[in-house]
């Protein structure tokens, strides 16, 4: 799990984000990991298509990036490459990730 994750003491709503997930799928389980953490998302329309590929880009290290933008992705088939400590959040979770592995030269 992201450190900062224990830091700021929000490991245990990732635990019930892993269920959720499990039970409302991987769209709603994010608008209501949104909701506990009390993130209100605002933006403006984005058609994104309901079928075939799409690439989104988030570049902020937060490591909640993935989650805001799938909460406004009516699709429970996304994924996205992320580093291990986003795999540690659940096996649920785990299934929507591509863990991208990096060493400084």
């Amino acid at each position: 799990m992201n450190p900062l994750f224990y830091f700021f003491g929000i490991t245990h709503i990732f635990k019930q984000f892993n269920k959720d997930i499990q039970t409302v799928g991987w769209h709603n389980a994010n608008n209501k990991l949104l909701k506990r953490l009390k993130i209100r998302v605002k933006t403006q329309r984005v058609d994104i298509p309901s079928k075939g590929p799409v690439i989104l880009y988030a570049n902020h290290p937060t490591g909640l990036d993935p989650y805001v933008l799938s909460s406004f992705i009516p699709r429970d088939d996304v994924y996205f490459l992320s580093d291990i400590y986003q795999t540690l959040k659940g096996e649920a979770v785990s299934s929507h990730i591509i863990p991208v592995y990096y060493s400084s030269w």
